[in-house]
């Protein structure tokens, strides 16, 4: 680390994005879809009727080739449950009428296949419990779950590393999975790993007797005991764009992640890309409204300011989605700089990638 850190009163949380398991050897973006195309073409689903799940087959054949090869693994899923709701889309009439393919669809192949992607896609997410020793690297985040004080980690990832490297290590950890799905406040413990998991997790399932073809339920969803074997829809906001859901179990993490930010003075993203709406928000509002307040930016992708390892805000630098606090920085007039980053040691930035910036990060008061 090139720059310390300046000292501040109580602790840090964290929040992690797609590139916080990139480096335990969990596939993202292209990668993913061509690995879950490989599983979903195979899988079988005892619940979905095997000509059911063959036409489905045909039907993600058809859309791969509509959006190419090369698509991102979430815009895949998302386009097939657009497909599946197509007559509640806006567009759904113009889109028919413009291509003919789209009214022949067949609403049970489609409902059939958003759940068989769903699956499969937790069936890909669960190579990170095949060599725990790959995510090493975060057991120092974990290890910060031993303070009094516990630690808060917040994460848009599905899968269970964090999870199995608290057990493996024997930290604990609580998601509030109870509590939140049923609407009730959560009272975390004072010690421990405090896991927000604000986008889902792979061993949160829908029961499968409680989908109709063609349709997803919102209730009940359950702690799924062996992921693995589990052939029920995971509990998944899969998309771009907005990832906030109405259903209790999601608004009631994104309010109690709002909660843990008051609670803290510092908070370490780690491997997030910056592209969720809400979660952008939820961060500038958190900085803007103390001066005492930073944030720290551990990514390989940030913007090179010519230091090697950290450096400052106030050095000019941009992240898409951050906009209010961030972007004004840049420009070259110092009287449109805003307040807060005028000392240039509200936001920093460490250029490296998770394996190497969770060491850096995780030691911070």
């Amino acid at each position: 680390m090139t720059q310390q850190l300046p000292a501040i009163s109580g602790t840090a949380m964290f929040l992690l994005g797609a590139g916080a398991s990139r480096d335990g050897g969990l596939p993202t973006s292209v990668e993913a879809t061509h690995r879950l195309l490989d599983i979903v073409r195979t899988l079988q689903v005892s619940w979905i009727p095997s000509a059911v799940s063959l036409g489905a087959i045909e039907l993600l054949d058809r859309v791969v080739e509509v959006l190419g090869a090369g698509v991102d693994f979430e815009v895949l899923i998302s386009s097939v449950r657009v497909l599946d709701n197509r007559d509640a889309e806006l567009l759904g009439p113009f889109v028919a009428e413009w291509d003919s393919r789209v009214a022949t669809i067949d609403e049970e192949h489609s409902g059939a296949l958003g759940n068989i992607l769903a699956i499969g896609l937790r069936r890909m997410l669960l190579i990170s419990r095949e060599d725990l020793s790959s995510f090493d690297y975060l057991r120092p985040l974990v290890e910060l779950g031993r303070r009094d004080s516990g630690v808060t980690i917040a994460t848009l990832n599905y899968d269970l590393s964090i999870e199995d490297q608290a057990h493996r290590w024997q930290v604990s950890i609580d998601r509030g999975f109870r509590e939140f799905d049923a609407g009730e406040r959560q009272v975390w413990s004072a010690s421990g790993i405090r896991l927000l998991k604000l986008h889902g997790s792979v061993d949160w399932s829908r029961p499968s007797q409680w989908i109709k073809a063609g349709h997803v339920a919102r209730f009940p969803f359950v702690e799924s005991v062996d992921p693995a074997a589990d052939e029920d829809a995971p509990v998944l906001i899969v998309g771009p764009g907005n990832k906030l859901r109405p259903d209790p179990l999601f608004t009631n993490l994104y309010s109690n992640l709002l909660e843990q930010f008051e609670q803290h003075q510092r908070v370490v993203v780690i491997g997030y890309s910056f592209r969720d709406e809400h979660i952008n928000e939820a961060i500038e509002n958190w900085l803007l409204r103390d001066q005492r307040r930073q944030l720290v930016v551990v990514g390989p992708g940030l913007p090179d300011l010519g230091a090697p390892a950290m450096t400052w805000a106030d050095g000019g630098v941009e992240i898409q989605g951050l906009t209010r606090v961030l972007r004004p920085v840049i420009n070259s007039h110092p009287h449109q700089v805003p307040p807060l980053l005028v000392d240039g040691r509200r936001v920093a930035f460490v250029h490296t990638t998770a394996r190497d910036g969770i060491a850096e990060a995780a030691p911070l008061p």
